[in-house]
């Protein structure tokens, strides 16, 4: 895989909220509304106050550095020193989205309370991303990417998962149960129904 190296602005379009939302103007109706920092990403609520939305499939980044991507639509405040990121050549897809912000991570190594992140200061960062034959960004490989680790983080959790029920079955005594005739029929009956669902 080759990579090319990419300043943001080259990238990407910055903008900002039109109107300061405060936390009194949180309902609990509408759309979602980010502000700075990492709990629940940023998101602080619903507001059907008028105000800028933003489209889904963007990324926001706040004074502190940390990155999202937002599949979904949103308002931001604009007191909090959050600004938003939209794609220039293509609306991204989720997969994409992600690679993105994966790249981006690094933002927050570098700024905070003293040192607010802004468009203006990194806007000349660069990243890599990967390329195809022609020196185009390889949006294919990214989505590849980011699907082979949702899958082993998936089979990670599922493993997981196995390892503690068995714990807690040879814990309870319940480790070595031995299955009735009747409960081996009806456990035959539920795989040959599940064998059935895909065919």
């Amino acid at each position: 895989m080759k990579e090319k190296e990419f300043k943001i602005s080259e990238l990407f379009e910055p903008q900002n909220g039109d109107f300061d939302i405060q936390q009194t103007h949180i309902n609990n109706k509408g759309i979602f509304v980010v502000s700075s920092g990492e709990t629940n990403t940023g998101i602080i609520g619903k507001t059907d106050i008028k105000a800028k939305i933003f489209k889904s499939n963007t990324i926001t980044v706040d004074m502190f550095g940390y990155v999202y991507f937002r599949n979904h639509e949103y308002k931001m405040v604009t007191h909090a020193r959050v600004f938003s990121l939209s794609f220039k050549e293509k609306e991204l897809s989720v997969e994409e989205g992600l690679y993105f912000i994966a790249q981006l991570q690094f933002l927050k190594k570098f700024y905070s309370y003293s040192n607010m992140a802004s468009w203006k200061k990194i806007q000349h960062e660069k990243i890599f991303l990967p390329i195809t034959k022609n020196g185009k960004i390889d949006f294919g490989y990214m989505t590849a990417r980011i699907r082979e680790l949702q899958t082993a983080r998936i089979r990670e959790l599922q493993t997981a998962r196995i390892r503690e029920l068995n714990t807690y079955l040879r814990v309870t005594g319940l480790g070595d149960h031995i299955l009735t005739t009747e409960e081996q029929v009806v456990l035959k009956k539920f795989r040959e129904r599940g064998k059935n669902k895909f065919v």
